[in-house]
């Protein structure tokens, strides 16, 4: 039973921002629901090879401006310093909000002046309830950019994205019962900077795989060389169990 404990808790991901551990990784199983450490992972590896035109917000962001309490200035500015960059120069930012159970996304598009609301699973009755959380999602960001400091000179124009025209493009549905309306908030950060099109494709058991091995082998790890070594060192002493037996 330790062992097995050991196991579950063992250190497969580390990151300023968050850990994973080998049992963490088991809500990327089928129809699991998806939890925050996800979602700040993602933002975390999205960020790290970004040339911050485009800011993919951690869920943190989002959860500080709907809830609207004390503001942790220190996260705040955690938040700046490894997600975000000038305000000037930013085209696109990517908000992933919780409302009663369930992840849609906000996509900030400064360009084009747009508030774009992305729902896998839309209801009319909960809507007007996410519109609004939406909203305050901008209007916090809005205040958040309004200082000189956000801007290569004082005169640039600030975002003022409270004002901006929602939109609701047409977006794939997930299926009922499936707890993959995070995964397709994942989707439309990973795929709208690579095909310019918010139309991701369907999620499937593949997808929740394909995310839990980049999660544990790209560059954002700070252990993926040592999870690496690990698995090579496992499979030789499973191929050299294997051919003494034979």
């Amino acid at each position: 039973m330790i062992a097995n404990t050991e196991h579950y808790n063992e250190l497969l991901v580390q990151s300023p921002h968050c850990a994973i551990t080998r049992g963490a990784l088991k809500i990327l199983e089928p129809r699991k629901p998806v939890v925050n450490n996800v979602m700040i992972l993602l933002a975390c590896m999205l960020a790290g090879n970004s040339t911050r035109i485009h800011w993919f917000l951690p869920t943190t962001f989002s959860q500080i401006a709907t809830g609207r309490g004390p503001i942790p200035h220190a996260t705040l500015k955690a938040i700046r310093e490894d997600f975000m960059g000038k305000a000037n120069c930013v085209c696109k930012i990517y908000c992933p909000i919780w409302c009663d159970g369930r992840w849609f996304m906000l996509v900030i598009d400064v360009i084009r002046r747009q508030l774009m609301y992305l729902d896998s699973l839309p209801s009319e009755d909960d809507r007007p309830k996410r519109l609004r959380q939406l909203k305050k999602v901008a209007i916090f960001l809005e205040e958040v950019l309004d200082s000189d400091d956000w801007y290569d000179d004082p005169t640039n124009p600030r975002i003022l994205c409270s004002d901006y025209e929602i939109k609701e493009p047409k977006v794939t549905r997930q299926d009922p019962g499936s707890n993959d309306c995070i995964m397709y908030v994942g989707q439309w950060m990973i795929m709208y900077q690579l095909w310019n099109s918010y139309e991701a494709e369907k999620i499937t058991d593949y997808s929740r795989m394909r995310l839990a091995v980049d999660m544990v082998l790209k560059y954002h790890n700070d252990k993926y060389i040592e999870v690496i070594q690990a698995a090579l060192e496992y499979w030789r002493n499973l191929t050299n169990g294997s051919l003494a037996t034979n």
